[in-house]
Formats: C-alpha cells, sequence, structure tokens
C-alpha cells in the first residue's frame, strides 16, 4: 500500500530531481575542479574578489521582489487547476517587463558603486585599485543578464521542466568552465577576464531560457500583452517573498560582505574558499526543492491534507538522506576534504574549523527546506518573513562580535547558532497552523533519526582513520567513509527503504 502511494507521489519527480541534481552537481564538480587552477592562475586574493562578486550576484537575484518564485507558483497552480493560461501568459510578459526593467537598474546601481567598493571597502594588498574597479565594472553586466535569466528559470520550474534546465546548465557550465580556462590560459589571467567570460556566456543561456520558456507555455498562441493589474493577484504572495528574500540577503551574505570589510583580503579569500565548499550542501538541496515546492502547490490546491502530509514527510526525508552524508563527513573530515579538493596544506589548515561551522549552519538551513515549501505551497509567506527578521536583528550584533574575537571561524560560528535556534523554534510554531499534527514525526523521523545515525557513522570513520597528508589519502578515506555513512542514513528512512526495494529489488526478481 505505501509502496503505490509512494508510486503516485513520486510520478515524474524522480526524474525531474534527478535531472536537476545532475545539473547541479556538475556544475560543482566543474568549480570544485577548477579552483585550484583559478588559484594558480589569478591568486588567493584575487579569487577573494570573485567570492564578493558571487555574493554581490547572489544577493541581487534574493532581490527580486519575489517575481520568480511568484511567477512558479502561478503556473504550477495552473497547471494543477486546469486553469486560464492566456491570463498565465499574460502575466509572464508582465512580469518579464518588470524583470528586465530591475535587471538593468541593479547593473547600472553596481557600476556606479564600483569605484567605492574598490577604494573604500576592501584591502587589497596585490591587485591594484584601478584593477578592482574595472573587473567589478565588467561585472556589472555579467550581473544584469544572469540575474535577468532567473525568472525564466522560474517559470520553466513551475512548468516542471527541470530536465530541460538541467541539459541547459550542463552544457552553460561546461562552456563556461572551458571557456573561462582557454581566456584565463591564453589570453589574459586576470579576475577581469573570468567576468568577461560570465557576461559572455550569461547572455547567451538567458537568451536561450526567454526561448523555452515562451514556447513551453501552453494556451492560445496571441501575442501577450502587459497588463499592470494583474499584479493585484500575486502581490501579497510576492510582496511576503520580497520581505523573506531582503532579510534572506542578509543571513546568507552578511559574513562575506562584513568579512571583506574587516579582513586583509587574502585571509578573506580563506573563508571564500571554506565557504565554497561548505556551499556543497546547497548544490544537494537546491533541486530536491525546485521539485518539491511545485508538486506541493499542485496537491494544495487539490485539498488533499493526506496526501499533502504523506509527500512533505517524504520530502522531509529524501533531504535530509541526500544533504545529511555530506554533512557528516564535511564536518568530521574537514582537513582531509579542503586537502583533496586544493591539494593545499596550508588552505587545510586555515580553513578546515570555519569548513566545520559553516557545514553545520548549512545542513540545518537545508533541512528546512520541505517546511518553507510547503509554507510557500499554501501562499503563507508572513511567518518565514518575521522569522527571517528576527535572525536578521541577531545576527548583526553576533556576527560583529564574533567575528571581532575570533575574526572567520567566529562569523561561521554565528551561522550555526542562528541555525541551531532556528530549528528548535520555527517548526514548532509552523506546526501549530500546518499539519499540525504532524510536529513529533517531522522532527523524530524525518530530522532527529537520519542526524544521528549519520554523524555517528561519521564519528566512527573518523576514529579508525588519521589526517591526510597528500590527496591520495584523503581520497582513500573520505570515499569509503561516505559510501558507508550515505547507505545507513539512506536505510533509516521506512519510505525510502520501500522505494528502493520496490524499485531495484522488484525488477531483479522480474528480470530473474
Amino acid at each position: 500500500m505505501l509502496a503505490t502511494v509512494l508510486s503516485r507521489l513520486l510520478s515524474g519527480l524522480k526524474g525531474r530531481i534527478l535531472a536537476d541534481a545532475a545539473a547541479r552537481l556538475w556544475g560543482a564538480v566543474l568549480s570544485f575542479a577548477l579552483v585550484p587552477l583559478y588559484l594558480r592562475f589569478i591568486g588567493v586574493e584575487a579569487y577573494g574578489l570573485v567570492g564578493l562578486f558571487v555574493s554581490i550576484q547572489t544577493m541581487l537575484a534574493l532581490l527580486d521582489f519575489g517575481l520568480g518564485a511568484s511567477l512558479t507558483r502561478e503556473l504550477a497552480r495552473t497547471s494543477g487547476a486546469d486553469g486560464d493560461w492566456a491570463r498565465a501568459r499574460d502575466l509572464t510578459r508582465t512580469l518579464e517587463v518588470v524583470y528586465w526593467g530591475l535587471a538593468a537598474v541593479a547593473a547600472l546601481g553596481f557600476f556606479l558603486l564600483a569605484p567605492v567598493i574598490a577604494d573604500r571597502w576592501l584591502n587589497p594588498e596585490k591587485l591594484t585599485a584601478d584593477e578592482v574597479r574595472s573587473s567589478l565594472r565588467v561585472g556589472a553586466a555579467a550581473i544584469a543578464v544572469q540575474w535577468a535569466g532567473t525568472l525564466y528559470v522560474g517559470g520553466l520550474l513551475g512548468l516542471q521542466k527541470q530536465q530541460t534546465l538541467a541539459l541547459i546548465g550542463i552544457i552553460s557550465a561546461t562552456v563556461r568552465a572551458g571557456a573561462t580556462v582557454a581566456v584565463l590560459w591564453a589570453i589574459s589571467p586576470t579576475v577581469q577576464a573570468m567576468f568577461w567570460v560570465q557576461a559572455a556566456v550569461g547572455l547567451v543561456n538567458t537568451l536561450v531560457l526567454v526561448w523555452l520558456l515562451w514556447a513551453s507555455i501552453p494556451g492560445p498562441r496571441t501575442r501577450p500583452v502587459f497588463r499592470a493589474g494583474l499584479f493585484s493577484d500575486i502581490w501579497k504572495f510576492a510582496t511576503g517573498l520580497s520581505g523573506i528574500a531582503v532579510t534572506s540577503l542578509i543571513l546568507m551574505q552578511a559574513d562575506k560582505i562584513i568579512l571583506s570589510r574587516l579582513l586583509p583580503l587574502g585571509q578573506f579569500g580563506y573563508y571564500v574558499l571554506a565557504s565554497t565548499l561548505a556551499g556543497g550542501i546547497y548544490v544537494l538541496v537546491a533541486p530536491i526543492f525546485g521539485a518539491i515546492f511545485p508538486r506541493l502547490t499542485e496537491l494544495v490546491a487539490t485539498k488533499s491534507e493526506a496526501e499533502v502530509s504523506t509527500f512533505y514527510h517524504l520530502s522531509g526525508q529524501i533531504v535530509s538522506a541526500a544533504i545529511l552524508p555530506v554533512a557528516a563527513i564535511l564536518a568530521m573530515f574537514p582537513s582531509d576534504a579542503l586537502m583533496l579538493w586544493t591539494g593545499n596544506a596550508l588552505i587545510a589548515e586555515q580553513a578546515k574549523w570555519i569548513v566545520v561551522l559553516l557545514v553545520i549552519g548549512n545542513a540545518i538551513n537545508g533541512l528546512m527546506n520541505p517546511p518553507f515549501a510547503l509554507q510557500l505551497a499554501h501562499g503563507w509567506t508572513s511567518f518565514a518573513f518575521y522569522a527571517s527578521v528576527v535572525s536578521t536583528v541577531l545576527l548583526v550584533p553576533l556576527l560583529l562580535v564574533l567575528t571581532l574575537s575570533w575574526g572567520a571561524v567566529g562569523a561561521a560560528a554565528t551561522w550555526a547558532l542562528l541555525n541551531v535556534g532556528g530549528l528548535l523554534i520555527s517548526p514548532y510554531i509552523l506546526h501549530r497552523y500546518l499539519l499540525r499534527t504532524e510536529l513529533v514525526r517531522w522532527y523524530t523521523r524525518d530530522i532527529l533519526l537520519p542526524i544521528l545515525v549519520s554523524f555517528s557513522a561519521a564519528v566512527a570513520c573518523r576514529l579508525v582513520t588519521h589526517e591526510a597528508a597528500t590527496r591520495t589519502d584523503a581520497a582513500m578515506q573520505i570515499v569509503p567513509a561516505f559510501l558507508v555513512v550515505a547507505l545507513l542514513t539512506s536505510l533509516c528512512s521506512a519510505p525510502i527503504r520501500v522505494w528502493l526495494t520496490a524499485n531495484l529489488l522488484g525488477r531483479g526478481a522480474r528480470r530473474a
């Protein structure tokens, strides 16, 4: 019976998650693999500048006034309720016009602020102020074209086109990586050259997304029109998401912005490297969220609370099985992971405790994605907004105090502490209003049991190994430890065990 329910709820979901995960994983593999090359071409200080640019780009992507997620929700609801596709096309055109205007404003603002950032904010030791200014100005073009593409990704997610998006993502990441290395090697080993590649590849990628979204929306092929009145249908949801975006912006990026001011650019580079490694958690959880959010939205629209509950817990256990093995290994083997990645013993020593604390914070933050998706599926944004406001009020002073006391390690500890507090408080409040009887089950089966299994297994593996001195030693320790932890974590989930039995053992029996 459970296998039948799971098969229905997972219909099409497995392929979408795997496709999106494959694309993100491929992009992460390319990024991680090429970091040592980038360091060789441009150095740690310049890589710190790249990290700052990525943070600013992420900040601006969050400040889209909730339009991307609103389009995801509206197209998913239209699909689930067999709604008005003519209206959906007009809404897409309306949001498109606004989004490109915001992209232009963001790029212009960043271009004008480049001298201020270079001269008054950053503390370069090897790069000149002119080099920093020119690099950031080129980055403004990359911001405009890549940010605009976020709207079209949101629309395609609402139409559940994850497989197609994955293919585009894989091609784009491969071209971007190859072009960057070629330009650094053959033309100019500078940050400015890297940003030019980002702008060019980003423009082509966004144009492809524009064509694909409009080709995928069903309905009459009449020319869509800008209708300002359609904002009245989404303004409440979009405004709530905007508030969440602003506070999330501070929560996710304040550490990098503050540290870029307080630390020498070289030391900031170590923090960026640790943050990049710990950010692998989001590479795993993002495709799952991208698949479960529109699916939950469809189920909520059908008003089937039983199926919503079943899918909600299944989503929580899938997220746990995906991210906790990685988090446990990175937390127990931080220097080994850094050694395997960079081959640099100094980086491994300087960044290991930063990795541990950021991984803990990121893992807990990732576990909260199914509850967040449940809120958005119900159109309830106020709770997440107020929770983010409280976290922001606590973050900034705590971040300043701990950073001034313990530097980059203190900043990482701030992120871990905030997320531990959120895990203890937010789900309790959420489940007083949604799925009221499911809090204990979510805590015990979806979260705590996988945490205990994964970290206990990782600790056991750590106790029987030693700290690696070479990349080969690191790989020989991390790979088998991860396989053991991943297997045990997956098996502790009853739905995942049932699904594996039905799909793997069942297929073997049929072949026999």
